[in-house]
């Protein structure tokens, strides 16, 4: 089972290439890989988190004390990851000419339209790696093989008629049934609470709203390095002062976060 889901999700990652490839051609693939390169980038620390978290739920049955740390890192990773919606969606021009240069400017449209997947792939890795643990990964199968195919239907409808940014919606679509339906099978199996999830979504999403909002008063177009340096800082401060102010982080968690991430990059002292 862990055989076919891992090819389904290889050719998931390459099917939206091998499609605008054969429709587009080649250039196109470029302009479109460049902007997936710098998403794939930002789900490292999810990825890391994944790693840590779900081997941990295959003890459930002996410590129910287990899923706390799951249904605690789903959350950390939906305020991180919303975090990082509104430089894609504000920014993405300015992003792209500054990592990629001018002439990939075509791949701020894509990164842009990738938002959703950017928001979805935080919490993807650590649900579908708990159900592995669970030793339920059969169930992932025609999730998965439904993932792909739903994207490969859409690509092949919208690619010749809106261009490469059409890989970018069908990955989002096919994402935002993978996710959800990877959470329903967790929550099945541990019984994890959704009402709290859904509230700190509401408030990340108004946290990112205010982050949005800093962040465009610096322009959206042309941004200087300076003062995306100086913009990225005041919006994050904006953000995270939103989800004090709504309550849904304490200033000791922040500190405890803080404290962790020290931890864990500076070296330790013999």
């Amino acid at each position: 089972a862990l055989f076919l889901i891992e090819g389904a999700f290889v050719l998931f990652e390459q099917i939206d290439v091998l499609l605008i490839g054969a429709i587009i051609g080649a250039s196109a693939v470029g302009l479109f890989q460049a902007a997936l390169r710098m998403v794939t980038f930002l789900q490292y620390p999810a990825q890391a988190l994944a790693a840590g978290v779900a081997p941990r739920v295959a003890r459930h049955e002996v410590s129910g004390s287990e899923v706390e740390p799951l249904a605690r890192s789903l959350r950390l990773l939906v305020l991180f990851q919303m975090a990082l919606i509104p430089p894609i969606l504000v920014w993405a021009d300015p992003l792209v000419n500054l990592v990629l240069g001018s002439e990939y400017a075509e791949s701020a449209e894509v990164l842009r339209a990738l938002a959703p997947f950017v928001l979805l792939a935080g919490v993807g890795p650590l649900l579908s790696m708990a159900v592995n643990y669970l030793g339920e990964a059969r169930r992932r199968l025609p999730i998965a093989v439904g993932a792909v195919a739903l994207n490969a239907a859409i690509d092949a409808v919208l690619i010749p008629r809106i261009g490469i940014v059409a890989g970018a919606i069908g990955t989002d679509v096919a994402y935002a049934v993978y996710v959800p339906a990877h959470l329903w099978l967790v929550k099945r199996m541990l019984d994890i609470p959704l009402r709290p999830l859904a509230v700190s979504f509401a408030r990340a999403l108004v946290a990112g709203a205010a982050m949005a909002g800093v962040l465009a008063l610096f322009g959206t177009q042309e941004v200087a390095f300076l003062l995306l340096v100086a913009g990225g800082a005041l919006a994050t401060v904006v953000y995270a002062g939103v989800l004090l102010v709504t309550r849904e982080v304490s200033a000791a968690e922040l500190a405890e976060l803080w404290g962790s991430a020290r931890a864990g990059l500076l070296p330790s002292r013999p």
